[in-house]
């Protein structure tokens, strides 16, 4: 399974190197697009709605908080992962009300990332999996529906003494009325 990740620094060396480190760390992560401002990442996010946004704090025109606030309203499903040079409480307190994964410092360790993204990882695999598992589900109630329908039709048609059945038969807002003519 592939992710698609956003990473936005708005220093370009940082920026290429956090790319080159994702990508040695785990090929299942795919940088589908790099930013070097907030406005720049949140066109990114909007227009690709990757998995994953690794996200530098202070950026220029929109820092990395309020990219995290824009980007909740609208894809509440989606991972951040904080980067900062800064040990500051208050940066990774906010980061961490906005819900984000993890709050790494820079420069990003490598065994640090590789556990972040693991992590992260998991998380995907498991929401995929009951995203797929409810849809698979949703298909069957609607197959079996259909066939629940068809079945106690045929069999109020094929009943030779019928029991006593209402003249009306409801499925969910459907109604079905049938005669019995001998």
């Amino acid at each position: 399974m592939t992710y698609t990740v956003i990473v936005a620094e708005d220093e370009e060396l940082l920026l290429t190197n956090l790319v080159q480190k994702i990508q040695k760390a785990d090929p299942d992560f795919l940088v589908a697009g790099t930013a070097q401002t907030g406005d720049q990442a949140l066109a990114l996010v909007e227009k690709l709605s990757p998995d994953l946004v690794i996200t530098d704090i202070r950026m220029p025109k929109i820092n990395g908080l309020e990219l995290i606030a824009m980007t909740r309203e609208i894809h509440k499903n989606m991972k951040f992962v904080v980067i900062s040079g800064y040990k500051e409480f208050e940066y990774a307190h906010q980061a961490l009300q906005y819900g984000v994964e993890d709050y790494l410092l820079k420069p990003v360790n490598e065994e640090e990332l590789n556990r972040v993204l693991k992590k992260i990882s998991d998380e995907l695999t498991v929401q995929w999996r009951l995203e797929r598992e409810h849809q698979i589900l949703k298909e069957t109630i609607s197959q079996s529906r259909h066939i629940i329908k068809r079945d106690f039709l045929k069999n109020i048609i094929e009943t030779e003494e019928p029991e006593e059945v209402d003249d009306r038969v409801e499925f969910q807002g459907e109604i079905y009325r049938g005669m019995d003519i001998k």
